[in-house]
């Protein structure tokens, strides 16, 4: 059997093994320091957020509000301004109603023109 697996651990190499321990225990807690900070941070940045979502929510609700009154109080002028272009298609209609008649007007005369020059 080889000497190294019966060798007994020196002062030198028991030094070194605490000392590479207390490093990973170091970097243990400081790591653990770390993640703590991190959740603090985090848990703030959540606060902030759910802060202003509540404020949106706020805001949209007043914005809808808003919304609502303004289409409540301009329904009576979009009803007129419906009414009006109805009028004003209907004008339109009559006009051409009117244009259409005249011709036939116009057609007639001449004819009664025609029949009256003949019926002399």
């Amino acid at each position: 059997m080889p000497q190294d697996e019966y060798r007994r651990f020196s002062d030198e190499w028991l030094k070194e093994f605490h000392d590479e321990f207390k490093g990973h225990e170091l970097e243990n807690i400081k790591s653990s320091k770390q993640l703590l900070e991190s959740q603090k941070e985090l848990s703030l940045t959540v606060e902030r957020l759910v802060e202003q979502a509540e404020k949106m929510q706020e805001i949209i609700y007043k914005n809808n509000f808003s919304i609502q009154d303004i289409s409540n109080n301009t329904a009576d002028l979009v009803n007129a301004w419906n009414d009006m272009h109805g009028a004003v298609r209907i004008g339109s209609a009559l006009g051409k109603f009117l244009k259409w008649a005249s011709g036939l007007a116009f057609v007639g005369w001449i004819f009664i023109e025609i029949s009256s020059h003949i019926n002399k």
